[in-house]
């Protein structure tokens, strides 16, 4: 586990870098909404968000809900030239997930992810909403008796999120997700993960030649 942790942030490492090489290709663009209530984001942005995470479907006759941590990577340059409203994420979740049954069972899941992100300012809503939808890789442990089983499965995900601005580059973020993990590489599984996600927490805006407001 702590070997995928290290893959998941050098990853993270390596879209930071590609951020800042887009940066000096496309330079840095400005998207002016209204002033009142504006975003201010800059080329790239960290978030950290706790993640209240709940199974839904028939997981969820076997697994408790649980609380968990999200980092987001979004590089707000790279699609410039599709819109600006574009950003590029990529994420990681970490649950751990106890069993209803059973003493010391559990499923504990890593979630690396890409996501698009797409901003809609609404001059009446103070902040910001943005929809967000991608997929990654579950890389799931499940502890059942003592004994560890390890597999990965494909994972997709669609969500909503508010964001709003606290002091200067630092945003509050709040996001629903929905996550579905059909469960191939598993033998003999006989239900899909699906996960319902209520995450929280604080982005940091970094400008790496400027930034621009939302």
């Amino acid at each position: 586990m702590k070997r995928r942790i290290g893959i998941c942030f050098g990853v993270l490492f390596l879209l930071a870098a590609t951020s800042f090489g887009a940066n000096n290709v496309l330079g840095n663009r400005e998207l002016r909404r209204s002033g009142k209530d504006s975003i201010k984001q800059g080329d790239l942005g960290v978030a950290v968000r706790a993640i209240y995470g709940m199974p839904s479907g028939l997981v969820a006759n076997g697994l408790n809900s649980s609380v968990g941590a999200n980092m987001t990577l979004a590089d707000h340059n790279s699609l410039n030239f599709i819109s600006l409203n574009l950003s590029l994420e990529l994420a990681a979740d970490y649950v751990v997930y106890t069993a209803k049954a059973g003493i010391g069972n559990s499923l504990t899941t890593l979630n690396p992810k890409l996501l698009l992100r797409y901003d809609v300012k609404i001059d009446e809503i103070p902040g910001m909403l943005y929809l967000e939808a991608g997929g990654g890789v579950s890389m799931e442990t499940l502890n059942l008796l003592g004994v560890s089983y390890t597999n990965n499965d494909p994972l997709y995900q669609g969500g909503i999120g508010y964001e709003t601005t606290l002091v200067d580059n630092l945003n509050f973020q709040a996001v629903v997700s929905y996550v579905y993990v059909p469960e191939i590489g598993t033998t003999g599984a006989t239900r899909d993960g699906a996960y319902l996600n209520f995450s929280a927490g604080l982005n940091f805006e970094f400008s790496l030649g400027g930034g621009k407001t939302k």
